[in-house]
């Protein structure tokens, strides 16, 4: 018969404890290791280089005696930097770097004085850890093969190679899971100036799905311009794109544009994407590229383009390409096509009207039958040549439902006018997320000031010269409505007359007058051009001469 001796019971579970806390049984081991160095040697040295950080994690055991890991080389490690000295420390690797082969944490923000971004409209954190491609020679930044790797606070640039993969800042391959946030993809480490690779800034490819790069917070905002491809070349699937600026510097809007801003591709199949979102800051800037996003022609659905900023692009805001190429795809009737997001068609704009200090946008859309759509609106200085906008200011959206024949009547929600933006697109978005390219422009009629639809120099002039003489009330309107106006209320028109005050100044002196902005306006409207447009009705320092005023003039007359 055994004997248990008194209190041993409780020995036995202490001891037990005690082990389970020197040899963990469960939890993921993670290694920290600190890169010291700019150099790109493997050696034993006393300094620990990039080079020999990645090898180390990724063959889970340190390459030499000079690399001393945090921790137990794990499935979450990190690589850290402490390089010595103040200001940017840039790294050249002369050949390519080992793959990312199992998942990290590449954190440049550990770098002592460098900072996280934390603006919400620009870019004012403070990257000190660059990786130049300039002595690299075919090959690409950082290849991320292992998954659910973070790359943050880097900046990556000058990597020329020209074959498949190379010449891309951070390329993703086999897999996914990753985030990419707060990095410089293509500039200097200002984040003002072209340091551009040869080929894309991020490269989503060979199955690499659901990544994020960028996100909601000021912090994950990366910076993707000056590269000669694509910011963003897109291949797989169920990838986001949020709150980065991609061809603009740090600001986000000073031109230093891509080739193309987004383009997804045919191989790979680039399926149920988000580029942008329906929450607040997802959108982002996409602007002074080729094409702000496009799609070949067999890319894939489902590719949601939501909230952006896209402008300044010398094609298309939104492309999606058909075999024919380039240009604005034709809505069909019914949007019975296929193709790059099913073809989606766009809504038709047909008009742009002001009440009580806000515009409101209709028009129509036609597409599939008994389904409903999200059409987003936005506001623009100019319309691009194509004559189909692009959408600088994302306004809102409003849902809209076609009936049996697939026609469905849009009237945006009411929004703030802004006199420096009056040119309005729209975008339709179906439930699969198939967006659509941009619609064609709408103009609201500036000087139609009694609302009309015409331009009259003793009905609209007469009440803009009256306006700015200070006049108001019937002595405003008085004998200077036309027969169908439809906006006949004195304080109505003051309103308006209020709202469109600085668009009314026309020979650009900055300052708005009835004896010459005014008579302008009126000269214009009667027919008059050249000499007799302007001859004594220039104000002090003018700066638009006869050819550039009838432009301006005409702008305001869609």
């Amino acid at each position: 018969m055994s004997r248990v001796v008194p209190g041993s019971r409780f020995v036995c579970i202490r001891l037990v404890a005690l082990a389970l806390l020197a040899f963990p049984c469960c939890g993921a081991l993670a290694a920290t290791i600190t890169v010291t160095s700019v150099g790109d040697a493997i050696a034993v040295d006393g300094v620990v280089t990039l080079r020999e950080a990645i090898t180390s994690i990724s063959n889970g055991a340190s390459i030499n005696a000079d690399v001393v890991p945090v921790g137990a080389y794990g499935t979450s490690d990190t690589i850290n930097f402490a390089i010595p000295g103040s200001g940017v420390h840039t790294i050249l690797p002369a050949s390519p770097l080992p793959q990312i082969a199992k998942p990290m944490l590449i954190d440049g923000y550990s770098q002592s004085g460098a900072a996280q971004n934390t603006s919400s409209t620009g870019f004012n954190g403070t990257l000190l850890i660059e990786l130049s491609g300039t002595n690299a020679g075919n090959t690409t930044g950082l290849v991320l093969s292992a998954g659910n790797t973070t790359v943050r606070g880097l900046v990556i640039n000058d990597f020329q190679g020209t074959g498949s993969g190379a010449g891309v800042a951070i390329s993703l391959v086999f897999a996914g899971g990753n985030h990419i946030e707060g990095n410089f993809l293509g500039t200097d480490p200002t984040g003002t100036l072209a340091r551009g690779n040869r080929q894309h800034g991020v490269g989503l490819e060979a199955g690499s799905n659901n990544n994020i790069v960028g996100g909601t917070v000021p912090a994950a905002r990366n910076v993707i311009s000056a590269n000669a491809g694509a910011a963003f070349f897109l291949g797989t699937s169920g990838n986001t794109i949020q709150g980065n600026f991609v061809g603009t510097q740090k600001d986000g809007v000073s031109p230093l544009g891509n080739g193309t801003g987004i383009i997804m591709v045919t191989v790979g199949n680039a399926n149920n994407n988000l580029i942008g979102g329906t929450v607040p800051a997802a959108g982002n800037v996409v602007a002074f590229n080729e094409i702000g996003v496009g799609s070949e022609s067999a890319a894939g659905t489902g590719n949601a383009i939501l909230g952006n900023s896209i402008f300044s692009s010398s094609g298309l805001g939104i492309d999606l390409l058909t075999s024919g190429g380039q240009g604005v795809t034709p809505n069909d009737p019914g949007d019975g096509d296929t193709g790059a997001n099913n073809l989606q068609n766009f809504p038709v704009l047909t008009s742009a009207t002001f009440a009580g200090g806000n515009v409101t946008i209709g028009g129509t859309l036609n597409s599939a039958v008994n389904a409903t759509f999200r059409v987003e609106f936005f506001a623009n200085a100019t319309c691009h040549p194509s004559g189909h906008g692009e959408g600088r200011t994302f306004l809102g959206f409003k849902d809209v439902t076609t009936d049996g024949a697939g026609n469905a009547s849009v009237s945006s929600p009411q929004f703030a006018f802004d006199v420096n933006q009056l040119v309005f697109t729209a975008t339709a978005t179906d439930a699969a997320s198939n967006t659509s390219e941009f619609s064609q422009c709408i103009k609201l009629p500036v000087l139609d000031v009694d609302a009309d639809n015409r331009y009259d120099a003793l009905t609209d002039g007469l009440m803009i010269v009256r306006y700015l003489l200070g006049l108001t009330g019937t002595a405003l309107t008085h004998g200077a409505l036309g027969a169908t106006a439809t906006r006949v209320d004195p304080a109505e028109i003051l309103l308006y007359l209020d709202s469109i005050k600085p668009a009314l100044e026309i020979d650009g002196n900055l300052t708005t007058d009835a004896f010459t902005d005014g008579v302008l306006i009126v000269r214009y409207l009667f027919g008059l051009r050249d000499g007799s447009l302007v001859a004594g009705a220039l104000g002090s320092s003018p700066t638009r001469a006869a050819p550039d005023i009838e432009t301006y003039i005409q702008s305001l007359m869609p």
